[in-house]
């Protein structure tokens, strides 16, 4: 019986070999085929990873000492570093500046120290409404900076544009960018006495945003009428930091930290809403005007259009994980991460010539390691030495404050 069960099961055997042996084979060659590229895909996912790893402990290193070495005597922060000349300090950068080098004061513990005497300049250079070209109270105008032995300031003067007239580039993202500084300095510090201190100061900057708003969104100044993305996402930052401020340490402002949240809230609703289109596959408006007209916009259009489609995600505006962030993203990247001359912006090739740390910030809080690692690796072997025109502080900021934040999060993932 049992010979008989065997005689049938080796005809079974050779009966299944006419009907399968094939279909098995290549069921044998897909399996195959699927394991051999998620192995390729994660081998190079790691080394990607490690490449990232390595160039951002790099460019903390290079950027942090840069960055320091900018600073002049008088505490100002310039867009670059001279050994003797005319140098521009705008408030606007200088703050991402003091953002990147408090992100670092655990490894490098002066910095705190360095980003109270720029603050001590930007309070001690606030104009009056009398002072101020729009009549607003509580702004910074850019300063020229005149030096010698790279840090020493021979001579100050309010930067002017045609017709003798003050400037600023802004006051909306001017005030909350430096709100986003003072919360940042105090988190880092726990400094409550320099806060109290400097109360009024930093109602008065508040005070600022709230008096060019208009059905929910900022105007660039109060002379320039347009409420632009950009600007109004980083407004959202400076207010939610801003409102962090006075909850921690100015509890008794309980006033204007209502007017605060109220006007953070607005923004983000008004952002979300007003300046969200489906048109054109979906994408935010850079820029409307006074009259709630929208500037046209193209996703082949680097400045503003494509670049400004990244700051609801970098200012917190929306979610990285939201489905409005992976969009944003993916066409981001569609049309400037092809592969070729002057559209790959990692590799620091596009139709604008400078460096643009914002992408830098995007792709690593988009968890984008590959595009991160390439991006600080052109980056590091291109600046990092020299840090030569057209590398602006800002940049150099952007691209630390996206260092600290890539390598934090590889941390023990690395080996």
């Amino acid at each position: 019986m049992f010979r008989f069960k065997r005689n049938n099961y080796f005809k079974g055997i050779v009966y299944m070999n006419k009907r399968y042996i094939i279909l098995m084979f290549f069921l044998l060659l897909v399996m195959v085929s699927f394991q051999i590229p998620t192995a390729s895909v994660s081998a190079a996912s790691a080394n990607y990873a490690k490449e990232a790893y390595s160039y951002s402990g790099k460019i903390i290193k290079s950027e942090n000492k840069w960055l320091c070495g900018t600073q002049l005597d008088n505490g100002a922060f310039p867009e670059y570093k001279v050994k003797e000349g005319t140098v521009v300090c705008e408030p606007y950068y200088a703050s991402f500046v003091c953002l990147a080098l408090l992100d670092g004061n655990d490894k490098y513990p002066s910095n705190a120290g360095r980003v109270k005497d720029y603050m001590d300049w930007y309070f001690s250079h606030m104009n009056t409404a009398s002072e101020d070209v729009n009549g607003l109270d509580g702004t910074v105008y850019d300063y020229n900076e005149t030096v010698s032995g790279y840090t020493h300031v021979e001579k100050e003067e309010v930067d002017t544009v045609d017709g003798g007239l003050a400037t600023y580039d802004s006051t909306d993202s001017y005030a909350a960018e430096f709100l986003s500084v003072l919360w940042k300095y105090y988190s880092v510090t726990k400094d409550s006495a320099y806060i109290e201190q400097h109360k009024s100061e930093i109602g008065r900057i508040a005070d600022v945003i709230l008096s060019t708003m208009d059905d929910g969104l900022t105007y660039a100044t109060p002379s320039y009428k347009m409420k632009y993305l950009m600007d109004n996402c980083e407004v959202y930052g400076g207010l939610r930091d801003a409102a962090k401020l006075y909850s921690a340490a100015l509890p008794g402002e309980t006033a204007k930290l209502s007017a605060v949240i109220s006007a953070r809230d607005l923004v983000k609703v008004s952002v979300n809403n007003k300046m969200w289109t489906s048109k054109s596959k979906g994408h935010y408006w850079y820029a409307i005007d006074e009259e709630g007209t929208a500037e046209t916009f193209r996703w082949t259009k680097f400045y503003p259009d494509a670049t400004s489609q990244l700051f609801p995600i970098t200012n917190g505006v929306i979610s990285c994980k939201s489905s409005r962030a992976k969009h944003s993203y993916k066409y981001f990247n569609k049309y400037w991460s092809k592969g070729t001359a002057h559209h790959t912006w990692e590799k620091l090739r596009t139709t604008d010539e400078n460096c643009w740390g914002d992408m830098l910030c995007a792709s690593v809080m988009m968890r984008d390691t590959k595009r991160s690692a390439i991006y600080m690796k052109t980056y590091y072997k291109k600046y990092s030495k020299k840090h030569q025109y057209p590398l602006y502080n800002a940049d150099s900021a952007k691209i630390l404050r996206a260092a600290y934040q890539m390598r934090a999060s590889l941390k023990g993932a690395v080996k």
